[in-house]
């Protein structure tokens, strides 16, 4: 329960330039940027790292060596809520390397994984108009019975207000943020 000032979280941001991980092949020169962001995090010895961009997740196990401080894993999270039938809408590294470990999933196409790249890309310059396509791709794995996750912090800012079946990471990630601020609270110590 909240009382006070005192009773909030101190969160740090450290939002970092870098390469954008829409691809597969990401060299140890493109992955630098981020593991010089999380060595800057440890060094303020914080209770935990979020990482919020879902394909940096792909990297979480190489990132983690380079730090003390634990990595709250978004792939662990998110495999809690899936049930049933789901489709990941991502980058190419999320969707081809099965970020989310899941035992099955239904994979867009070719033509629409082409459609999710771009649409990344452009929602970033924003260019809204690639709402309208993520969301008829959204739209016809649901058609399907598909739960969609969000695998992309785009498509969750894209499909923010979807009344289609979503597990929306940046909520997933916000939720687990809460639950390990709350465990450290009762146990006076850090939760992992």
């Amino acid at each position: 329960m909240v009382e006070s000032n005192e009773d909030f979280p101190q969160v740090v941001v450290n939002s970092i330039p870098a390469l954008e991980l829409v691809h597969v092949d990401i060299t140890k020169e493109q992955l630098e940027p981020y593991v010089k962001g999380v060595q800057l995090l440890d060094s303020l010895q914080p209770d935990f790292i979020v990482m919020v961009c879902n394909t940096i997740h792909a990297f979480c196990e190489e990132l983690q060596k380079e730090i003390e401080t634990p990595i709250l894993d978004l792939r662990e999270e998110v495999r809690k809520r899936v049930t049933g039938k789901v489709v990941v809408l991502g980058t190419r590294t999320t969707v081809e390397t099965n970020l989310f470990g899941l035992d099955s999933f239904l994979i867009p196409t070719e033509e629409e994984m082409n459609v999710l790249s771009k649409a990344v890309t452009s929602f970033i310059k924003g260019d809204e108009q690639c709402v309208v396509e993520v969301e008829k791709i959204a739209q016809r794995f649901a058609d399907q019975g598909a739960t969609v996750i969000l695998g992309c912090t785009e498509f969750a800012a894209m499909l923010d207000a979807t009344e289609l079946p979503v597990i929306n990471t940046i909520d997933v990630l916000v939720d687990a943020c809460v639950e390990r601020f709350k465990c450290s609270r009762r146990n006076n110590k850090p939760c992992n």
